[in-house]
């Protein structure tokens, strides 16, 4: 068999093997060659633009990666004046944001927001800080302050084909510094408007001459934005609190290992995708192992993690209860190139997710999924490459415990199977030395989340007393994106322009019931039981265009426009009425604009962002909801301004004064988003 030669850094000529490993195996592994995490820093200096992972498992320039995709490096981040994630990508083309509340904010990419928006797969250095639970992302249990992420990875459309089941909209990676290769530290206080108070810190240190360790922790509270009448019985103090601590050590010149745990709460006003505000506590706990090693067979990788949450919430009517999701995560990766044109990644996973229904203790919805994926990177020329990428998705559904009488699903009914193919083809051209052009086709599946397949989950509808269930009958919603995509790079005037293009198709989308005659009777009950449902399919055409740029060493600035329309064809609210909670088409915002300017002269920098979104339609709950479950608000358009005024006091010291979403406004049903005016001291040591 011809020996596979050592792949000895991801972007040199030679040959690459690798084979992903179990934690022990990894560990034990004592081959001849130079076991190294990826040095973002370090790549981003050589080549001159940051370098990511995110596209298609292997390490690429951003200039050369398959699909559409932005970085948001840690300067943009800082210069942003955001306090949240959501608040540093609500500028970019083709996202969109919805904040309900000072600490809750709903993020989209490319349309389809809703309360607790499932089609977004985030993760903190590769590991899944999505809730399986509800499906959705909780921006403010992340464990991680901005200061210490190195960048931001945005992947727009499905990129299944890598990440498995939920990666349907997009993908967001959130890289932060390396234990073992950087030496960062910071600590930051800010204080404003709304009784706003938050501090962080962040430190990196040696462990010996071949350990790091990076520590985290911090936290705000604050008072929330005037609520409105509907959200008051749930208003809340927002809050955030969390403390990580990740490490990184050199067991061999062949072999490195990894650890890592996290911990967060957060308290604030929530919204439920039938519309309905909540008052939301959020735990979360993690442990995170991994180990990688370069063999002969090449560049082996082990990654395994356990999350817990405790959501603890009270909608209407009913007394606060908490539900638990438990989530492992075995994965094996294998990396390796075949002859100087030919790239490969293999790789397996096992996910095991599990989540208790209430009232009844005891009893467990649950699933396991075995996974299997391959991608296919050829270089026919120096100027064309083709990736294709497949991944095949196999869940097993299953329930343990009691099931009361009269509830329409037995525990049998939960013996389901769910077997889901995703792809990626992707083809890239760099026409010039400043053109390329990108085509690509992907398939995703959005995967119900453990609240809409679990049972029992007793819930009483506000104005209609009844029961709520999960469904184990549902099936995924697959989504199809076709997407052309140009890069112009304009090197004499500093400035380069992207515009892309795209058609995206998703089917059996699913709602919850709200009317009877979609819901269960229980005999024994005067009740109905409500249960989730398949309705219908959506289709998206839109387009974006950015322009960014710089004027000598002061000035930087960047234009971008997003449009976007949503075409449903659903088998509900075809009446007078809406009858359920879903409307994609009515709450898309059809035109987004979005402007930038900085400006750095000796100590002083000065950044300023406008944002402007057309107006658009949300549905609101009605109380009671009979006879029409759902009324239509209107959203008016809006533009708001963020600006950011720092200096720089000397050694590594800055402080900042900064204006966030200005004027006041509304985004939502709920109550109007306030300005906030912010000070801001940090020092990076």
């Amino acid at each position: 068999m011809r020996k596979i030669a050592i792949y000895n850094g991801f972007f040199s000529r030679q040959t690459l093997g690798v084979c992903l490993l179990t934690l022990s195996f990894c560990a034990k592994t004592m081959l001849a060659a130079q076991a190294q995490s990826i040095n973002y820093g370090s790549l981003e200096k050589l080549f001159g633009e940051p370098v990511t992972t995110s596209a298609t498992g292997k390490p690429q320039r951003e200039t050369e990666v398959p699909v559409t995709m932005v970085i948001v490096t840690a300067e943009d981040i800082r210069r942003s004046g955001a306090t949240d994630i959501p608040g540093v990508l609500r500028h970019l083309a083709g996202l969109d944001v919805w904040r309900w509340s000072l600490g809750n904010a709903d993020l989209s990419i490319r349309g389809y927001n809703q309360p607790m928006a499932p089609r977004i797969l985030t993760l903190v250095n590769g590991r899944q800080v999505y809730l399986d639970l509800y499906g959705l992302t909780r921006w403010s249990t992340l464990p991680v302050a901005l200061d210490e992420i190195r960048q931001i990875e945005v992947v727009k459309g499905p990129n299944s084909a890598l990440y498995g089941f939920n990666a349907v909209s997009g993908v967001i990676n959130i890289v932060t510094y390396n234990p073992l290769h950087d030496d960062e530290g910071a600590a930051t206080l800010r204080g404003g408007t709304q009784n706003y108070m938050e501090g962080s810190v962040f430190a990196t240190g040696r462990l010996g001459d071949n350990g790091g360790i990076r520590v985290s922790l911090g936290g705000y509270h604050g008072d929330d934005f005037e609520t409105s009448a509907q959200e008051k019985p749930f208003a809340t103090k927002p809050m955030r609190r969390w403390l990580s601590l990740d490490s990184l050590f050199q067991l061999s010149d062949d072999v490195q290992g990894g650890l890592e745990l996290t911990h967060s709460k957060s308290r604030q006003l929530d919204y439920l995708p039938t519309y309905e505000p909540i008052s939301f506590i959020l735990d979360t706990l993690s442990a995170k192992g991994h180990a990688s090693a370069e063999t002969q067979l090449g560049w082996m990788t082990g990654t395994a993690y356990i999350n817990h949450s405790r959501a603890e919430f009270a909608p209407t009517g009913i007394d606060r209860f908490e539900i638990n999701n438990n989530l492992l995560v075995l994965k094996l990766e294998d990396l390796f190139k075949v002859g100087a044109s030919n790239a490969f990644r293999l790789s397996g996973e096992y996910r095991h997710s599990s989540v208790n229904t209430t009232p009844i203790e005891g009893a467990v919805v649950y699933y396991d999924v075995f996974s299997a994926s391959a991608m296919w990177d050829h270089q026919f020329s120096p100027s064309v490459s083709l990736v294709n990428a497949a991944r095949i998705d196999h869940l097993k559904l299953a329930r343990k415990g009691e099931v009361v009488t009269g509830f329409p699903f037995s525990n049998d009914d939960y013996d389901q199977t769910i077997s889901a193919v995703s792809f990626f083809s992707g083809l890239t051209s760099k026409l010039s030395d400043h053109d390329t052009l990108r085509l690509s086709v992907s398939r995703g599946h959005q995967l119900p989340n453990l609240s809409e397949f679990s049972n029992n989950t007793l819930l009483t509808i506000t104005g209609l007393p009844g029961a709520g269930t999960g469904n184990p009958e549902l099936s995924p919603s697959p989504v199809t994106n076709y997407e052309l995509s140009y890069v112009r790079d304009m090197p004499d005037s500093q400035a380069s322009a992207t515009a892309s293009v795209f058609y995206q198709r998703s089917r059996s989308l699913r709602v919850t019931s709200t009317t009877t005659g979609d819901i269960f009777v229980a005999p024994y009950l005067p009740v109905g039981i409500a249960t989730w449902n398949t309705v219908g399919s959506s289709e998206s055409v839109g387009a974006e265009i950015s322009f960014e740029g710089k004027i000598n060493s002061r000035w930087d600035w960047g234009i971008n426009y997003t449009f976007q329309t949503i075409n449903d064809s659903f088998r509900v609210n075809d009446g007078a009425t809406t009858t359920h909670g879903i409307d994609f088409e009515n709450s898309i915002s059809n035109h987004k604009l979005g402007l930038h300017g900085g400006y750095q002269h000796g100590d002083f920098e000065f950044d300023v962002f406008l944002n402007v979104v057309s107006g658009y339609d949300m549905l609101r709950l009605a109380t009671p909801r009979t006879p029409n479950p759902y009324s239509i608000e209107r959203v008016p358009a809006y533009a708001t301004i963020s600006a950011r005024l720092g200096y720089h006091l000397g050694d590594g010291v800055t402080v900042s004064l900064t204006g966030q979403e200005l004027p006041s406004h509304k985004e939502t049903i709920g109550g109007d988003i306030e300005g906030r005016v912010l000070g801001t001291l940090s020092a990076k040591f």
